[in-house]
């Protein structure tokens, strides 16, 4: 900065610039922590993405016990319902005659579950983070 100026005060001629706000860096973090860090509280197994676009799907999920990539959930975000299109369950489903409806991303209509009779999703299709909570107690692996 020249002469008065401080470092963080830009200045373009006479008139402050329209597109800085001193602010900004607070209300961010304020919109982060209202709409997603509420949601960290919760006992997930973690929270779940699209894997094409990014977008957050659900933020409390469970794990499936045989097949670690699926997860299944009851409250989602950013999921379309497709009621046109529907699957059949795979063998040793314990209702054979149950519809399932194909469910996608709602950023890019990718499909990424399935939504049951019973109205619980089945994610399969899904980039999954960290287990939500506390990571300070992950086992660590020593490489030799």
């Amino acid at each position: 900065a020249q002469g008065n100026e401080s470092d963080d005060e830009l200045k373009y001629g006479d008139k402050p610039d329209e597109l800085y706000d001193a602010q900004l860096d607070e209300k961010d973090e304020k919109w982060v922590s209202d709409r997603y860090l509420k949601h960290a509280r919760r006992n997930s197994d973690a929270v779940l993405n699209c894997p094409a676009c990014f977008t957050v799907l659900c933020f409390d999920c469970q794990r499936h016990a045989y097949y670690p990539n699926q997860y299944r959930a009851m409250f989602v975000q950013n999921c379309k319902v497709m009621l046109k299109q529907t699957t059949r369950p795979v063998k040793g489903d314990t209702d054979p005659d149950a519809v399932y409806h194909e469910v996608h991303c709602a950023s890019c209509d990718l499909n990424i579950a399935v939504r049951d009779p019973d109205e619980v999703y089945h994610f399969f299709n899904v980039l999954p983070s960290e287990k939500s909570g506390d990571q300070t107690q992950k086992k660590r692996v020593k490489v030799h």
